[in-house]
Order: structure tokens, then sequence, then C-alpha cells
């Protein structure tokens, strides 16, 4: 039974593919990392510090995205780039255990 594809052929259409999904993966996780980070500065969340920023993170996580407003309470009010407040809307755990602690 004679083959239908050369396997070298084939091979490098697959390595071809390959390195095109390795680069719109790339493009794509900027532009998550890019519409993430318009979140933290649209809730106001800019002003934390990475450790701060980290652990409110890690708390969210642990909780889930089902339990975490159960706790949430509103931080400062954002301000928009022409300096106008808008309505609080980043939420934090308060009284959440931190991450990796036996009371979750």
């Amino acid at each position: 039974m004679p083959r239908k594809k050369d396997p070298l052929a084939e091979l490098k259409g697959f390595e071809a593919r390959e390195a095109e999904l390795k680069e719109r993966k790339k493009a794509l996780q900027d532009e998550a990392a890019r519409y993430l980070g318009s979140l933290v500065m649209e809730a106001g969340l800019d002003s934390w510090t990475p450790e701060q920023l980290r652990a409110g993170l890690a708390r969210l996580a642990e909780q889930g995205p089902d339990r975490s407003d159960a706790k949430a309470v509103p931080t400062r009010p954002a301000s928009s780039p022409n300096g106008e407040v808008k309505e609080p809307t980043a939420a934090v755990i308060a009284d959440a255990p931190a991450a990796g602690s036996a009371h979750g």
C-alpha cells in the first residue's frame, strides 16, 4: 500500500503550523495582559504595591469567581484620565484568609 503523503513534507507543514500557533499564542497573551492591565487601572488598583496586588489576587483566586464577591468591599473610586471620579468598580477580599492558610 503506497503512502499518500510524504512524511517529510507533512513534518515540515506541521512545524510551520506550530510556529504560526506559537506566534499567535504570544500575541494573544500580550493582548490578554493589556486587557487585564486596563482592568487594574480602571479599578484604581494601580496605586497598590505589587505585593498588595499579588496578595489580593491570590485571595480572590483562592475564593473562586462564585465566592469572591461575597466578602468584597469597594476600594477607593477610580479616576479617569481627565480627572473625573468614577463609581467604585474594584473589589477586594476583606477579612479573607491569606492564600495557603488553613482557614479556607
